[in-house]
């Protein structure tokens, strides 16, 4: 069964370390007088051609909680606190860093080291230690999501529906063989913590899905139950970096560990807006759209199943040349990315 007394309080069995606080950095107004060589950005070839097929990715927009403009949702508030997160959530500022994001995304494939990788001549640590220790967060002896991931394949139906109530709207149901939720269906809580968790700590290359190893997350979190934030992070980024996700996760802290790396910024580095962060007028909006969910799965479940249309066959799709706006079109590149 899943534990769902604790409603989000976090435990508190050890204290937090000091709150951290990312400084926003400050991009150089003039080039350097030496122009950084290749094998100065990028650890060998391979990561060079890496680098070079990353750069059209999707970037994952990041956002965090605004606390202050949360005064009618103060739970959120009260779980980050309890659970030493102020480092996470604030460490997301309105832009971030992608060139310097791709290149270590890039060395990290070939580093031949699981949480180790090379970016403009500093090797960075990205454990799960080292993350904990740059959000000052104490980790748990033991991670929730990570028991609850390798137990869920022995749950019983009961416990799958009691997941499900949890999260979403009623009527709502389980997609791909309980692999995913969709987040259209979440109540505005969930939603709000399955935004958080998507984006500044578990990246995912879906968008209107939640998959099933992120609902464990965000259970967790609604639990109140113990978290590994730093061997979470971590793996998300060795899942990316080793992977074939065409997605860019994580930005806001591989910044900040570049940052402490004292790593190189650069006048042509490419910025990227994040997304804006939660507020009341968003939790609005959330609560908004629950209901309507609501009023949309009730008619569907009054009117009984429909005969499903037949669809029309796909037509091909044409691209331009690069630079083209047409959509799948690859967009113009900056003379940064082309090295």
């Amino acid at each position: 069964m899943v534990d769902t007394h604790k409603k989000g309080k976090a435990p508190q069995s050890k204290k937090s370390k000091t709150t951290a606080k990312r400084k926003q950095p400050v991009k150089p107004t003039a080039p350097p007088a030496i122009p950084p060589s290749i094998t100065y950005r990028f650890h060998d070839t391979p990561a060079r051609d890496r680098f070079k097929e990353i750069r059209s990715y999707r970037v994952i927009q990041e956002r965090g909680f605004l606390l202050p403009k949360l005064l009618g949702n103060p739970e959120f508030e009260q779980v980050i606190t309890a659970r030493g997160w102020h480092g996470l959530n604030d460490m997301v500022f309105q832009e971030a860093n992608k060139t310097i994001t791709l290149e270590f995304y890039a060395n990290a494939r070939f580093s031949g080291r699981r949480y180790e990788t090379y970016v403009r001549g500093k090797d960075i640590d990205f454990s799960p230690q080292a993350i904990n220790d740059l959000l000052k967060i104490v980790p748990p002896e033991q991670c929730d999501v990570k028991r609850r991931r390798e137990t869920c394949e022995s749950w019983d139906e009961e416990t799958w529906e009691e997941v499900k109530s949890l999260f979403c709207v009623e009527g709502a149901q389980w997609q791909g063989s309980r692999r995913m939720l969709l987040k259209a269906d979440f109540k505005p809580v969930a939603k709000a913590w399955a935004s958080f968790v998507v984006q500044p700590l578990e990246g995912t290359s879906c968008s209107s899905e939640i998959p099933l190893a992120q609902v464990h997350t965000i259970a967790t979190i609604l639990d109140g139950s113990p978290i590994n934030v730093g061997e979470l992070i971590a793996n998300n980024i060795v899942d990316f970096a080793q992977g074939n996700k065409k997605a860019i996760p994580h930005m806001s802290l591989i910044n900040w560990l570049c940052e402490e790396a004292d790593c190189e910024l650069y006048i042509n580095d490419i910025e990227t807006k994040m997304m804006k962060p939660i507020t009341d007028n968003y939790m609005e909006a959330f609560l908004k759209a629950y209901l309507e969910r609501m009023q949309q799965l009730g008619a569907e479940e009054e009117a009984g199943p429909q005969p499903q249309p037949q669809q029309p066959l796909p037509q091909p799709q044409f691209v331009q040349g690069e630079g083209s706006s047409q959509p799948g079109a690859h967009a113009h590149i900056h003379p940064m990315m082309l090295d």
